[in-house]
């Protein structure tokens, strides 16, 4: 009697002890299937995931998964998407070169003549986006670049919810107290001799290329001799003649442009 109650019970307790671990194995293949998901979803180029990396080393986003193209960094056989990024810096350029153009021609800005800066960057960011779709490029978006899958997931979260991303959290700098050094605040001044008793100060501007050193001295012959070129103020800079359109204009122009055309 003794004997078959040992039996019965050994009997049920391997079948649970393999239901424990069927299911303790069950549970962990799930684990590392979702793993293995969320890895895909937030890993660029795969054909779970909405993220590209191209061969100009930027990542784009679509709307929806779909498969890689020429630009990918794993080229295919397949339409490109259009890079946001490259395209951003492309507007500012013409924009900036028909500017200075312009200058050239006339030998000064004409004011009023002409759209305003901000509008020629929304129309030549129309003009290529337009083109470049015709011609059967992808529309898609700029994103920031993570090797980590899990800092992608978070980046695009913080954006969804309106945050700046997490590169844009991470380069905020907490406003420094500044602290004496120990010693400085019982330092004595040295009295000076003489009777100019205030000290002199030092002004930047004072001999802007006389005691400049030599790169300063180049800058400075260089922007005089550009100015004598165009026909402008000496003084003024190259810098004021090659006017690059602030990089927000340029960015909100390209994903408007974007986001219009692929309604269409």
């Amino acid at each position: 009697m003794q004997a078959t109650t040992a039996s019965a019970r050994a009997t049920i307790e391997a079948f649970h002890a393999r239901l424990a671990a069927a299911e303790k194995q069950q549970h962990q293949a799930w684990e590392q299937q979702d793993q293995q998901q969320f890895q895909d979803m937030y890993s660029p180029c795969n054909s779970s995931s909405t993220f590209h990396d191209l061969q100009c080393g930027h990542r784009i986003q679509t709307e929806y998964t779909a498969s890689c193209g020429g630009l990918c960094a794993r080229p295919v056989q397949g339409y490109p998407f259009v890079c946001p990024t490259c395209l951003i810096d492309v507007v500012r350029a013409e924009v900036a070169l028909e500017g200075l153009t312009l200058k050239l021609n006339h030998n000064e800005a004409v004011e009023g003549a002409g759209s305003s800066q901000e509008s020629e960057v929304r129309r030549v960011a129309e003009q290529y986006i337009a083109a470049m779709l015709r011609r059967g490029y992808r529309a898609c978006k700029a994103v920031a670049k993570f090797d980590e899958p899990r800092l992608q997931f978070f980046d695009e979260f913080m954006r969804q919810d309106g945050f700046g991303g997490v590169e844009e959290e991470c380069n905020k700098e907490e406003p420094v107290t500044p602290r004496k050094r120990p010693g400085t605040a019982t330092a004595k001044k040295a009295k000076q001799n003489g009777s100019d008793q205030t000290p002199r100060t030092l002004d930047f501007r004072d001999s802007a290329t006389g005691n400049a050193p030599p790169e300063r001295k180049k800058k400075a012959d260089m922007n005089q001799a550009a100015g004598g070129a165009m026909g402008g103020n000496p003084s003024q800079s190259v810098e004021t003649w090659v006017n690059l359109p602030p990089e927000s204009a340029a960015t909100e122009a390209v994903r408007k442009a974007m986001e219009a055309f692929s309604l269409l």
